[in-house]
């Protein structure tokens, strides 16, 4: 049997929810650094992703840090909330948090 998820609208808002627990600042903009303390060290955060079976992958730090310049696809330095739910469904769609470290080399 194949373990395989489809992403719906339920998991595009908690991408989008997940966005504003780590957009403290409530601009509408996560640098790199708040995406990695939110995933630190927000505990709210880090309670929604624990919970979530497809997007508790993004509990790795190492997902955002590898991956940011993909994640920031305007490359202006920090990431919109369009970037991060284009970022968080490709997460979902991935069998294994491994593909993301492998594809830096």
């Amino acid at each position: 049997m194949e373990n395989v998820q489809e992403v719906n609208s339920d998991d595009i808002r908690f991408i989008e929810q997940l966005f504003d627990a780590f957009d403290t600042k409530h601009d509408g903009k996560l640098s790199k650094s708040s995406i990695l303390r939110g995933v630190m060290s927000n505990n709210s955060a880090r309670e929604m992703l624990t919970n979530h079976t497809i997007f508790n992958k993004l509990l790795h730090p190492s997902t955002y840090a590898q991956e940011f310049d993909d994640l920031d696809t305007d490359h202006n330095g920090y990431v919109t909330v369009e970037e991060f739910v284009k970022f968080g469904l490709k997460v979902a769609s991935s069998n294994n948090i491994d593909d993301f470290d492998d594809s830096n080399g």
